[in-house]
């Protein structure tokens, strides 16, 4: 580091600390929404499994290397576990590292499911927010042209389906690249058929262009120049559809150059785990999902997240829970996305949503439950979760946690083992 850093730190110590300041409201009103009740533990005599999941890469000149885990720890007097990694290499595409994450989640999900589906389990504590999942679209899907999407369902959909319902019966992996390999054929007749609709496309927009510029010339409309004609062939609306030739052959949905099987993979990986995801909100009344970070401001509608808020103005010596919870979709419906598989079960769900300290001095956490539930069920599962905590947190999920983690120093000797030796280009550094 350099030393002009610490001569600023010096310098802006009494500025930053007043913006700093500008981050307190003592007027949120906190207190409106939290409840200090004392919740009994659950002493029901439960299957609790909870799981996490972890990823790393190694960016080298030509490729990444990458690892993924996802571990479900399962007490029922005993503790079990489900283990799930893979490792290989990616090109160095335009949405590698996010491929990299979406295969972590999908691991993930997979893997809660294979859970819940082998071992029958009462709960899922599952890490992190399901409802993140749903209302952020993958920048993936657009890669592939709208025209031939449905086609590319139609081949896969069913497929990728069939997989996931029996997972209890193999082992978690990304299938949809099974599949795109085992049917690139038939992928690349999607795409032969979609250029000839094209090629047809434009040969009948040229055509109705040429017509009309006939009849405008029989109707004595006087062009001044060549450069004239042109600009009218180019723009003229077509059927009053405002319909160009120009348009035509530059709008994505009717040209075939983004269509690679390399897209295609990444398309359908996305399908595979929103497949994924509706498989295990069928259990939604089994799962429990819990965010140790959140930014959400449903509470208090501040540029300051509402757990920030309640971690910093209730006093750390309280427990308790925020009430009454905040259902979603609301009135500003959360899930107006329009989803490419399952569009109506995912627009079916309410997610509850609420925050609660279980321990004194500890975090609040963030809690979702799939569906809508009331006061009472959300005593309950604060009692469930309560039931088995180490400084404010389940402890099958911290250990989940702490046994999935893939370290720096992980992927390096990950990588020795397979044997690569290719560059990263900071050698010299």
């Amino acid at each position: 580091m350099l030393e002009s850093l610490y001569t600023e730190a010096i310098k802006k110590k009494g500025t930053i600390h007043d913006k700093i300041k500008e981050y307190d409201n003592p007027n949120f009103k906190v207190s409106d929404f939290w409840n200090d009740e004392k919740i009994p533990l659950c002493d029901d005599d439960l299957v609790i499994a909870a799981g996490d999941g972890s990823k790393n890469e190694k960016k080298l000149l030509s490729f990444y290397f990458y690892a993924i885990s996802a571990e479900s720890l399962i007490y029922n007097k005993k503790l079990s576990k489900i283990e799930s990694s893979d490792i290989n290499t990616m090109s160095h595409g335009k949405f590698a590292k996010d491929r990299i994450r979406n295969y972590m989640g999908l691991f993930e999900v997979k893997n809660a499911l294979k859970t819940i589906k082998t071992f029958d389990v009462d709960y899922y504590l599952y890490d992190g927010s399901l409802l993140g999942d749903l209302i952020r679209p993958s920048p993936i899907e657009n890669e592939i042209p709208q025209s031939i999407r449905y086609d590319i369902l139609d081949l896969a959909e069913d497929k990728l389906n069939k997989e996931i319902k029996s997972i209890e019966n193999h082992d978690v992996k990304i299938y949809s690249n099974e599949l795109v390999h085992d049917l690139k054929d038939d992928f690349k007749s999607i795409q032969k058929n979609n250029i000839n609709k094209n090629n047809i496309t434009k040969n009948n927009i040229k055509n109705t262009i040429k017509n009309n510029i006939n009849i405008n010339k029989k109707n004595d409309i006087k062009m001044n120049s060549i450069n004239q004609n042109n600009s009218i062939a180019n723009n003229i609306s077509v059927n009053n559809n405002s319909i160009t030739e120009k348009d035509s052959i530059n709008n994505k949905d009717t040209i075939d150059e983004s269509f690679t099987l390399e897209n295609v993979e990444n398309y359908l990986e996305n399908i595979e785990k929103l497949l994924a995801l509706a498989n295990l909100l069928k259990y939604k009344d089994k799962v429990i999902a819990i965010s140790k970070t959140s930014i959400a401001n449903d509470y208090f509608k501040s540029n300051i997240p509402d757990m920030a808020i309640f971690d910093k103005y209730i006093d750390n010596q309280v427990t308790g829970y925020s009430y009454p919870p905040k259902y979603s979709p609301d009135k500003d419906n959360q899930l107006k996305r329009e989803f490419p598989v399952e569009n109506e079960f995912f627009k079916s769900l309410i997610f509850t949503i609420f925050y609660v300290r279980l321990e004194k001095n500890k975090n609040i956490l963030k809690i979702e439950l799939p569906y809508k539930a009331n006061e009472e069920r959300i005593k309950e599962i604060i009692g469930i979760i309560s039931k088995d905590c180490t400084d404010g947190y389940p402890y099958l999920l911290k250990k989940a946690h702490h046994d999935v983690v893939i370290k720096k120093n992980d992927i390096e000797q990950l990588s020795k083992i397979i044997g690569i030796y290719e560059k990263s280009g900071r050698e010299m550094l």
